[in-house]
């Protein structure tokens, strides 16, 4: 499975139950989409050959703050983005006492800065830079794993 298939599906959801079913289609859909972001992001950081430690509820913060500490504005811009769609997805998936309207062209917007916003960021740096952007990231994913957030 590709993490970009939770997108796929927030697609179809979106396309096939706008009706009364609406509000629960778009939660879930924002939800999707935040999985399918942090997911890529993960994934591509593992490629990288980052390693998050013992599998916890740590790594979506280590995922997103990792990568809001890179050096590289447009690696800490993708952080900032899956930061952003994780705060939308505890919103769609937690508060659920009161409607909740979502800008799903910000979710989308948002959905690109991650998947592909990665891939372009990290291409356009050089040897040297990917080898300090991987220290630093690395750095940051470790100290979270070490402290006490959760």
């Amino acid at each position: 499975m590709r993490p970009t298939d939770f997108h796929d599906i927030a697609q179809f959801l979106l396309q096939n139950f706008p009706s009364e079913k609406g509000e629960a289609a778009e939660r879930t859909a924002v939800s999707r989409i935040y999985y399918a972001a942090f997911l890529h992001a993960r994934d591509f950081l593992i490629k990288w050959g980052l390693s998050f430690g013992q599998a916890s509820a740590k790594i979506h913060l280590q995922v997103c703050e990792g990568l809001r500490h890179a050096e590289s504005a447009g690696l800490r811009e993708v952080g900032h983005s899956l930061a952003e769609l994780h705060r939308e997805r505890r919103r769609a998936d937690y508060e659920t006492t009161v409607a909740q309207g979502f800008n799903m062209d910000t979710i989308e917007g948002l959905y690109a800065d991650v998947v592909p916003g990665l891939a372009d960021s990290w291409a356009r740096l050089t040897s040297a830079e990917k080898a300090r952007e991987r220290a630093m990231v690395q750095g940051r994913i470790t100290q979270i794993a070490k402290s006490s957030w959760a």
